[in-house]
């Protein structure tokens, strides 16, 4: 179909209360500072998901009811030298997390080994090592924060940041 875009998807957790408050205040404050996106806190789960909208929610719906809610700790900066782990907030993993994750891989037919890196990114994008360094030392390495997450999201990730759109959100351990 001439001018179709394949839609992508991506599974989030998102954290509850005040943790998600302070990220998401967190994430606008260095994105004001670097010209870099807004982006919601989260926890990308699955990404690069491509099918039909309707078999996404239904997978996802199967996958959250799997799932109970869980409890995570955040524990220290980190970044790397790519565009959506420019600077990210790493998660301490957890035995429920890992679980969540393959169970995720396996409903929609992820294959193949990828290493499972737990975090909540703060900056997308491509900042020089002094920038990162600079947000580090203002924030503090340690960035010890516990937080619930109820829920999964999708989001459909076409384009910019500031052009994915949330598709539907389903409440862990029930739907």
């Amino acid at each position: 179909m001439v001018g179709h875009r394949t839609k992508s998807y991506a599974l989030w957790l998102i954290p509850e209360g005040e943790a998600c408050r302070r990220l998401a205040r967190t994430i606008r404050r260095l994105s004001r500072e670097h010209s870099t996106p807004v982006f919601a806190p989260h926890i990308t789960l699955a990404s690069g998901i491509i099918a039909p909208a309707r078999e996404v929610a239904a997978k996802t719906a199967l996958l959250a009811k799997s799932l109970r809610q869980l409890r995570l700790r955040l524990t220290h900066l980190d970044s790397r030298q790519e565009y959506f782990r420019c600077l990210f907030v790493k998660v301490a993993p957890t035995p429920q997390l890992a679980r969540a994750y393959k169970r995720a891989r396996k409903i929609f037919g992820q294959r193949g080994w990828r290493a499972f890196l737990p975090h909540v990114s703060l900056v997308y994008g491509d900042l020089s090592r002094a920038a990162k360094r600079k947000i580090t030392s203002s924030l503090g390495r340690r960035f010890a924060l516990e937080f619930e997450v109820r829920r999964l999201r999708i989001v459909a990730i076409q384009g910019p940041p500031g052009e994915w759109r949330r598709v539907k959100s389903f409440w862990l351990g029930r739907n």
